[in-house]
């Protein structure tokens, strides 16, 4: 059954705050690391994050499919303890991510509203 899947500007902007969220796949148009991803989800539901898919493109970049990518439904603060767990999960001491194929992404609210501005569309 087909799912419908926002686009990560839209769901920043409907947060009305910056959002975090995961992409998984190679850049250079290798593999999704689908076990990786798996091992993500599981982490997430055993640890209680609240997240869901998303595509992780801009809604005026012209992709219609889902990416594989997952929105994070916390804040982006430093000093919030579930940001903290995920980023401790997500990233070492460096701030290097853990997971091969995996990028641990901010999406301002600045950014997405900009962006929408820019191309004037509404969702």
């Amino acid at each position: 059954m087909p799912q419908l899947v926002d686009y990560i500007d839209k769901i920043c902007r409907d947060k009305k705050r910056d959002v975090l969220f995961l992409r998984f796949g190679d850049p250079l148009g290798g593999q999704f690391p689908t076990a990786t991803r798996k091992k993500i989800i599981t982490w997430l539901n055993e640890n209680a994050i609240p997240y869901k898919d998303c595509t992780g493109y801009f809604s005026n970049s012209g992709y219609m499919s889902a990416d594989q990518s997952i929105y994070l439904d916390i804040p982006y603060d430093l000093d919030n303890p579930q940001y903290q767990k995920v980023a401790d999960y997500l990233e070492d001491t460096d701030g290097v991510i853990k997971h091969k194929g995996v990028e641990f992404l901010l999406l301002t609210y600045e950014r997405a509203c900009k962006v929408a501005e820019e191309q004037s569309y509404t969702d």
